[in-house]
């Protein structure tokens, strides 16, 4: 990424070009810097001490979280429930909520990518689209086999009535 401050406009204009998704961490607090001085009142960056949504493993590691987590939940395939996991962290538990195994959770559209998943990515992700849903949220789009179109639809139309 690369940063570039402009100081004739009032107040101070950053621009950021490039960047990724692993290192916005370092982005970010280099952006603070940068800014700091036309902004002395300005907090420090808190991104070393900050979990990510789902990373509040409660100073566990992820594997020592899972294995509570996974005998929490014995209705649920553990693959299952390692692959949501993975995705959404702590967070998984507001995906499964009150079901007891993956048939509760409604349809799959394939890949183990169910109805409730899809639910909270709209609600708490901001998943409008099918392709929101199996390219940029999820990337089971990579995985799914038979007719993509068909499942875009039947998820599109999930996402509709939601």
């Amino acid at each position: 990424y690369r940063l570039e401050l402009s100081v004739n406009d009032q107040p101070p204009l950053l621009h950021v070009i490039g960047g990724k998704i692993t290192t916005y961490r370092k982005l970010a607090e280099a952006a603070l810097k940068l800014l700091h001085p036309y902004f002395p009142q300005m907090q420090p960056g808190r991104t070393r001490e900050t979990s990510l949504p789902g990373g509040d493993l409660g100073g566990q590691t992820f594997d020592l979280w899972f294995k509570d987590f996974a005998r929490a939940n014995r209705g649920f395939e553990q693959a299952f429930l390692r692959r949501l996991a993975r995705r959404y962290g702590t967070r998984t538990s507001k995906i499964i909520a009150d079901a007891t195994s993956e048939k509760d959770l409604g349809e799959d559209f394939g890949c183990g990518l169910t109805k409730r998943e899809v639910a909270y990515l709209k609600s708490d992700e901001w998943a409008e689209t099918a392709t929101d849903v199996l390219w940029r949220r999820t990337k089971t789009g990579l995985h799914l086999k038979g007719d993509s179109a068909r499942i875009a639809d039947r998820i599109q139309a999930c996402l509709d009535k939601s």
